[in-house]
C-alpha cells in the first residue's frame, strides 16, 4: 500500500510539473513583430520589420537588436526562455496565443510594453 502511495504522489508531481504541450505545438514556426503597445500611455507602435522569433520545440531563435538562441518551454502562460551560454532564464508571460497571433508582455529598464506578433508565411 505503501508503495502504491509513493507512485501516486510521484505521479501527481510529475503530472503538475509538466510543460503546457498544447501551448508548445501552437506556438512553433516563424513569428515577426508588428506592433507593439506602451502600458502607462497606451500608445501604439508599428515596428520595423527584422524583429523574429522562431520556435521549433525545444530550440528557439530570436533576431532583432541583438540576435540569441536557446531552448524554451511554457508552462502557466509562461514563455521560458533558457539562452545558450548563460546562467540566467527568463519568463515572458503571454498575454494571447493564437494560430496567427502572439502578444507578449515584456517588461524590462523601459518599462512594460505589450509586443504583438503575428505567423510569418516562411
Amino acid at each position: 500500500m505503501r508503495i502504491i502511495l509513493i507512485f501516486l504522489f510521484l505521479s501527481f508531481l510529475a503530472a503538475i510539473g509538466c510543460t503546457d504541450s498544447k501551448s508548445e505545438e501552437l506556438i512553433e514556426g516563424n513569428w515577426h513583430a508588428v506592433k507593439i503597445l506602451e502600458d502607462t500611455s497606451h500608445r501604439e507602435h508599428l515596428l520595423p520589420e527584422g524583429i523574429h522569433f522562431n520556435f521549433g520545440y525545444p530550440k528557439y531563435s530570436f533576431e532583432g537588436d541583438q540576435n540569441e538562441e536557446g531552448n524554451y518551454y511554457i508552462k502557466n502562460d509562461q514563455l521560458h526562455l533558457i539562452p545558450e551560454n548563460e546562467d540566467t532564464e527568463r519568463d515572458i508571460s503571454i498575454l494571447q496565443l493564437t494560430t496567427d497571433s502572439l502578444t507578449l508582455h515584456l517588461i524590462d529598464s523601459l518599462g512594460m510594453r505589450a509586443v504583438q506578433f503575428v505567423r510569418s508565411a516562411n
